[in-house]
């Protein structure tokens, strides 16, 4: 399962334990879809229709791209595989962001 993320959101405090990231994209059934991940606890949810679970690893973050894994049952509940790649193009201040909050998701902050 690919997506291209139009629009990467990253939202981290590591001071107060606090950590997101949203990536959407274009959907033509809903318009625009996307997938949030808290970087506290792994839990994951989808806007539209609402669709959530906890657990997720990162398999493989790289300049243009992320491939998540999840468990059978938070993919089924998520409506994906249970491996999805998201491609994006961001700045060099946006990547540095995404990249420390993989970090944090992965307990390396």
């Amino acid at each position: 399962m690919h997506f291209q993320a139009e629009v990467v959101d990253v939202l981290l405090d590591v001071n107060h334990g606090e950590g997101w990231a949203t990536f959407r994209w274009k959907d033509p059934l809903y318009g625009t879809e996307c997938l949030k991940i808290n970087g506290d606890d792994g839990h994951c949810s989808r806007a539209m229709p609402w669709y959530s679970g906890t657990g997720v690893e990162v398999v493989r973050f790289e300049r243009t791209a992320i491939s998540l894994r999840f468990p059978p049952e938070v993919a089924e509940s998520l409506r994906f595989s249970t491996e999805v790649q998201i491609s994006f193009a961001l700045n060099d201040a946006e990547f540095e962001q995404l990249k420390l909050f993989v970090d944090y998701l992965n307990g390396e902050v």
